[in-house]
């Protein structure tokens, strides 16, 4: 009967665990539907360059509103799409930048992590005259806005590194949308975190194929002490519920 109890007591605590452990995404539409046009979004900031003179109107970046620019691959929704055949030299490359951040006071010492969907395709960074870069990254902000720690990893490269880069050419598009994630700890003063999308050094391929890099579903969480804490007190709360009833 004894072990019977124990083992109640410790499933029971092991339940509020998981429970107390899901952790709710910190940013606003991850998933970019909130968009009002293929530049605008009211939580996300677009920053974008027009480097390709032949099309001066040309923004490198876009909330794109296409199934094949979301994740579901296939279904209707938005995605960022970083333009990287915009930049046609070294010395004029595509470039841009998406963020968000959240206020996280008391942040410092504390570790987030940033995941999103990615689909990004082995021409992005053909070209040898730059190393083009698609970043995903985790940035600690002070109270005035200023960068003061960052988190990074470059997509391209660890889609390289995992087997993951799509193919640009004959390749079913539907089977190239992975999981990426970046973690950090938040440094002494840290006041606000933001996510960061950035393509660096974007440049035309040169070559038939397609050259996507592309997000969507971006997911920025902290794990919470109150979590443990709910454990713990339910613990010790089936515990005394345990020794009433003996």
């Amino acid at each position: 009967m004894m072990k019977f109890k124990l083992t109640t007591l410790f499933g029971g605590a092991a339940a509020l665990m998981i429970a107390g452990s899901a952790q709710a995404n910190l940013l606003t539409d991850g998933g970019f539907e909130a968009a009002t046009d293929q530049f605008t979004h009211p939580n996300w900031t677009m920053v974008t360059n027009t480097p390709d003179p032949g099309s001066p109107t040309a923004q490198s970046a876009r909330f794109q509103n296409s199934g094949w620019a979301s994740f579901p691959h296939g279904v209707p929704g938005k995605g960022v799409w970083f333009r990287g055949f915009l930049g046609k030299s070294a010395a004029a490359t595509a470039n841009a930048k998406v963020t968000q951040a959240v206020a996280q006071a008391g942040a410092a010492g504390q570790t987030y992590t940033l995941t999103a969907k990615s689909r990004i395709a082995e021409n992005f960074n053909i070209n040898p005259a730059v190393d083009s870069q698609a970043i995903l990254a985790i940035d600690f902000l002070d109270a005035s806005m200023n960068v003061i720690g960052t988190s990074a990893i470059d997509v391209y490269d660890t889609a390289q590194t995992n087997g993951t880069l799509q193919p640009s050419l004959g390749a079913d598009n539907s089977l190239w949308w992975f999981d990426y994630s970046v973690s950090g700890t938040a440094v002494a003063g840290t006041a606000f975190v933001q996510a960061r999308l950035e393509m660096i050094d974007g440049l035309d391929a040169s070559i038939s194929g397609d050259q996507a890099a592309l997000f969507d579903d971006l997911v920025l969480t902290v794990p919470e002490p109150a979590s443990a804490m709910l454990a713990l007190t339910g613990l010790f709360g089936l515990a005394g519920l345990r020794r009433r009833s003996a």
